[in-house]
């Protein structure tokens, strides 16, 4: 749920402490929310990916770094794991780097700025500890809200007593799925649902390798949708429906077969559609809808 942080600031700004404008949005969602997780560091971010290698929950990892700016301390990687373990957000007192990749990761992040230089690997961090930065103290277990008007932080939860909130959408992106060769993203997340863009039976390791059998194919688009799937929070076993095209309707027993296999004993709504070819001569590719976990 998206909360806004002007109407916060309207209605309890006696509750409130207000960041500073110091901070710079890197990742793909703008507006975040969560509560908050700390950690203090000096450039070594060993300690920063022990705790996004956890279960996020939605949870936002605020990370003082003492706004040192000769290293980053997020890149791809580990914003990738952040979005993997549902991480909401990070929030840090340094910089990043891998910007170009940052802004396709659903994640909120925000930093100082960016460094091209990986961390260092020197010294052990500190967990679950309050850290001050940004003109306010962040202490684990407090709430934290964030979207392009700020920064704001709360020792009690405000999400059920505000009055307008505004769905976002967050465009979802994985390294374990064909790139995006256009003007769109793998898939967009809106309102608790997953939207794909249709998926071709391309090797993400390999996009070159040659299409393969039908099987193969049928294999390898089923195996990007789910890794698509999984980065947004959800997986085959939470999808509505699946819309698949073929050139060849002679193809769909081979297909639905391997389809019944990897989906179990899920039924998604589904629906084949013929065409007369697809993008780079495959034989069959998908889309779909899904749920988010």
């Amino acid at each position: 749920m998206i909360i806004s942080v002007a109407d916060l600031c309207d209605q309890f700004s006696d509750k409130l402490h207000i960041a500073a404008d110091l901070f710079r949005s890197f990742g793909g969602r703008w507006c975040f929310n969560g509560v908050i997780e700390t950690v203090r560091i000096d450039e070594d971010n060993r300690p920063v990916i022990a705790l996004l290698e956890q279960q996020g929950n939605g949870r936002i990892l605020v990370v003082d770094n003492q706004a040192i700016r000769t290293c980053a301390v997020v890149g791809d990687r580990l914003a990738g794991i952040a979005q993997k373990n549902g991480w909401s957000g990070i929030v840090i007192n340094g910089c990043v780097r891998d910007t170009e990749t940052l802004r396709r990761i659903n994640v909120g992040i925000l930093a100082l700025g960016t460094s091209p230089i990986r961390s260092a690997k020197r010294a052990e961090g500190m967990t679950g500890i309050p850290v001050t930065f940004a003109g306010i103290t962040f202490c684990t277990g407090d709430y934290l809200y964030a979207d392009p008007d700020g920064v704001v932080v709360s020792e009690t939860p405000l999400i059920e007593n505000i009055v307008a909130t505004t769905p976002s959408i967050h465009p979802v992106f994985t390294e374990t799925a064909p790139q995006p060769n256009g003007h769109y993203s793998q898939a967009v997340v809106h309102d608790g649902l997953a939207f794909l863009s249709m998926q071709l039976p391309i090797n993400p390791q390999n996009p070159a390798a040659p299409h393969g059998s039908i099987e193969q194919q049928t294999e390898q688009v089923i195996t990007n949708i789910q890794h698509i799937l999984e980065a947004a929070g959800s997986s085959l076993a939470h999808t509505l429906r699946v819309t698949i095209y073929v050139t060849d309707i002679a193809h769909w027993d081979i297909a639905n077969v391997l389809f019944t296999a990897r989906f179990g004993a899920h039924k998604p709504a589904r629906g084949v559609i013929a065409l007369p070819a697809l993008h780079r001569g495959y034989s069959i590719a998908m889309d779909a809808v899904a749920a988010i976990r």
